[in-house]
């Protein structure tokens, strides 16, 4: 009786292979749904980090009074609200102007400590106008802009 032996090979004997299908790869249209979602994760998380670093949405600003002192400067009111989540440290650019602009002024004024995110605070500061004309400065020609 003899037993047949598997030829041998260099690197062994030779093992059988599975009958099993080869794996599919993805449908076209699964890899653009998966490419699509991963883009779309990415600027989400990127719009999210950008507010987040920036302490949210923005700021609010209005001014809520103007008074006249003496007939050189103006002393005015500003509220302002932090529109985002985190605290932070607005900068606010105030213009007061006359109806006509012949009677200007403006300040770059820091809010003295952070405001929380969805709060507000109160800003005041005193502005020198030109022409000595601060009774004629008006809120509908004045603005207030924070970042």
């Amino acid at each position: 009786m003899t037993t047949a032996t598997l030829p041998r090979h260099r690197w062994g004997v030779p093992r059988s292979r599975s009958l099993r299908p080869l794996k599919e790869r993805p449908s076209i249209t699964k890899r653009h749904i998966f490419l699509a979602s991963l883009i779309l994760g990415a600027v989400i998380a990127g719009i999210y980090l950008l507010t987040a670093g920036y302490g949210g949405a923005g700021y609010s600003a209005t001014i809520d009074e103007i008074v006249p002192v003496g007939s050189s400067h103006v002393w005015v009111g500003v509220e302002v609200k932090n529109l985002g989540s985190s605290s932070g440290i607005p900068t606010c650019r105030i213009e007061v102007n006359s109806p006509d602009r012949s009677v200007t002024g403006a300040w770059t004024q820091t809010v003295n400590s952070p405001i929380l995110g969805g709060w507000e605070a109160h800003l005041e500061v005193t502005i020198p106008v030109t022409t000595n004309g601060a009774n004629s400065v008006t809120w509908g020609a004045s603005n207030v802009s924070c970042q």
